[in-house]
């Protein structure tokens, strides 16, 4: 039916099929809501942080994500951000855990 997810599903909910294929998702997207969080993450990530959603227009699809790299409150609706790798939190060993995440994109 052509319906993008990410991160990928087993089926389709629109057309109930297991033939789902994949994609490469475009890197650049525009924020569509987002939240500061004032208390620490149990999963090892320091106040203040900030999540949301970011809309990835190429791709017809809605990511949930962290954002990194500017003061949190900046991470506004309608802000382009562009898609990068960096520590999600820590694993029960206390190593870092690498996971995807956007930036603001400047200028």
């Amino acid at each position: 039916c052509g319906s993008n997810y990410f991160p990928k599903r087993a089926f389709c909910p629109h057309c109930v099929e297991g033939n789902m294929g994949d994609f490469t998702l475009s890197s650049r997207g525009i924020i569509y809501a987002s939240t500061v969080v004032y208390i620490n993450s149990p999963v090892g990530i320091n106040a203040p942080y900030t999540f949301g959603y970011v809309d990835i227009p190429e791709n017809k699809v809605r990511v949930f994500a962290l954002f990194t790299g500017d003061d949190p409150s900046s991470f506004l609706p309608g802000s382009e951000v562009e898609l990068v790798l960096g520590s999600v939190g820590k694993n029960d060993a206390g190593k870092k855990v690498i996971g995807y995440m956007f930036k603001r994109v400047l200028g």
